[in-house]
């Protein structure tokens, strides 16, 4: 995953990359007890990227947040697209006590990790990944806990105004 290839850029629906993803980490999330809640918005514009490297930024998301969701009491990750033009969000909420706020600032510096057996490379790549695409990654501590990641792409759409 790690090796250097040509970046293709294709129409990308990413409702069903994001679908296609949380099939792939379903066992891992019902192993550890933590169920997945998907929110689609309807009619996403077309985001053009590479979609092996947009899956792997989903997959790394979803992945930490079912390894934050297993340590909890209540179990639960909400995942959901929506439109912030112009861009096309995927976010990611993990139920639990959220980030500690000293990890916050350097969740995507690599090597930076809070898990055991974490090599801390999985942020940094995502973002990497995600501002090669003209993108941005955040991440935040809710406001009733947990935490939620959130990947902003761009489409083709007008920034929003009001």
């Amino acid at each position: 995953m790690l090796q250097k290839t040509e970046s293709v850029r294709v129409p990308l629906a990413l409702n069903d990359v994001v679908t296609t993803t949380i099939g792939l980490v379903s066992n891992d999330a019902l192993l550890h007890g933590v169920s997945i809640e998907f929110s689609p918005a309807s009619a996403l514009p077309v985001v053009n990227g590479d979609a092996v490297q947009i899956q792997q930024v989903i997959l790394n998301l979803l992945t930490n947040a079912i390894a934050a969701a297993s340590g909890s009491r209540v179990r639960h990750v909400a995942v959901w697209t929506k439109v912030v033009a112009p861009h096309v969000e995927i976010g990611v909420h993990v139920s639990g006590p959220g980030i500690a706020a000293a990890d916050l600032e350097h969740l995507f510096e690599p090597f930076f990790t809070t898990k055991q057996e974490g090599l801390g490379m999985g942020l940094a790549i995502s973002r990497a990944f995600v501002e090669a695409h003209g993108g941005r990654v955040l991440v935040d501590n809710g406001v009733g806990g947990g935490a939620t990641s959130r990947v902003h792409l761009r489409t083709d759409l007008p920034p929003a105004t009001g």
